[in-house]
């Protein structure tokens, strides 16, 4: 058991109190919305809680770390889009090296360890396509709740829904990049990171959050710049292993398939085998990319013959000139990149099928 009253080996649920981390901000104001349902249901069911609210970007991951330290609670959940994900994320890895100073391994980590949640309430939450979390607030809030017991609360299903224990003891893979970061859906570069950027700070993004078309601001970020970006040349050395690219468009290193809000960017990318997979597109015209762009909804872009993949745990890159990187759609610049793979760190609530 963990300290005596936590989970077993085989997923019983888990006592303690649950962490709630809230971008009200999220989805142009649903992470708000969401919240107030999610606080009724947490009263009503008389539920050890605590919540703190974003004000600035950044302060999740400040925020995840304080409740981190408080020894009541046994959960941290992210309530946002896949941005305050991945603060939330890096405020629990930080916590996690001021722990254990990054020597832990899983084994001896889940002792002490705090898992994490996940109630979207963004325009892309690829975290939650990518983990099988529910896309309804309350759904995902039930897939939590059934891993915890809290005094007599009583944790019935929604509705006529019920859903299998999820299971906390498993963990999922972190990417971990420049200046000691962390990633855990994609680290994306080149026009990627550029049109992410654009995404990011659009005037129009705010409109297509509102509809729930969260997607569509990156589809028309792609074009807008898709025109006026230059490919570059760069190499890419993956466990050691060196190639020199030219004419390359875009790099993308997956922890998980989906990014931008449901493009499966690198279909076979699994979030618990210790291997990033790593797409690289390059030597092709703007026409081509932009014909082929629909098809990374799907997945189909695999077979095309600008499209390489890579798997392994440890890549750097080196371009020739100055890069957009995004990361879970957070963006900044490089020129040199160092990429490595940190296998099985963060155990998370994952999603299963409901029952019927």
């Amino acid at each position: 058991m963990i300290n005596g009253e936590g989970l077993e080996a085989g997923g019983r649920q888990v006592s303690g109190g649950i962490g709630f981390v809230v971008n009200p901000v999220s989805g142009n104001g649903r992470g708000r919305r969401v919240w107030g349902k999610l606080e009724r249901v947490l009263q009503d069911r008389k539920i050890n809680y605590q919540v703190r609210f974003t004000g600035r970007i950044g302060e999740a991951e400040k925020l995840a770390a304080e409740l981190a330290r408080q020894s009541d609670l046994s959960t941290i959940v992210a309530v946002g889009g896949d941005g305050t994900v991945h603060e939330v994320v890096n405020g629990l890895y930080q916590w996690l090296q001021d722990n254990d100073s990054g020597q832990m391994n899983y084994s001896a980590r889940k002792q002490a360890t705090i898992r994490m949640g996940y109630i979207p309430a963004g325009s892309g939450n690829d975290f939650a396509r990518a983990h099988q979390i529910p896309r309804y607030p309350l759904e995902a809030l039930e897939l939590i709740l059934s891993n915890h017991v809290v005094g007599n609360a009583s944790h019935a299903g929604i509705g006529d829904k019920a859903y299998e224990p999820a299971q906390p003891s498993h963990a999922i893979d972190l990417i971990k990049f420049s200046n000691n970061r962390v990633a855990v859906n994609v680290v994306g570069a080149g026009l990627d990171g550029q049109v992410a950027h654009e995404a990011n700070h659009a005037s129009y993004k705010p409109w297509c959050n509102r509809f729930g078309l969260g997607g569509i601001a990156y589809v028309i970020s792609l074009v807008r710049i898709l025109f006026s970006y230059q490919p570059c040349s760069l190499s890419i050395n993956v466990d050691g292993q060196n190639e020199t690219l030219t004419d390359v468009w875009l790099i993308a290193v997956a922890n998980s398939p989906y990014y931008g809000g449901g493009m499966k960017i690198c279909p076979q990318a699994q979030s618990d085998d210790g291997i990033a997979e790593i797409c690289v597109v390059y030597r092709v015209s703007r026409w081509t990319l932009l014909r082929m762009f629909p098809q990374v909804f799907s997945g189909a872009h695999v077979s095309h013959p600008g499209v390489h993949f890579y798997r392994g745990r440890k890549i750097t890159l080196r371009a020739d000139k100055e890069l957009f990187l995004q990361a879970d759609g957070e963006g900044e610049k490089f020129t040199q990149l160092v990429i490595e793979m940190l296998p099985a760190y963060l155990p998370i609530l994952n999603g299963k099928n409901t029952l019927n």
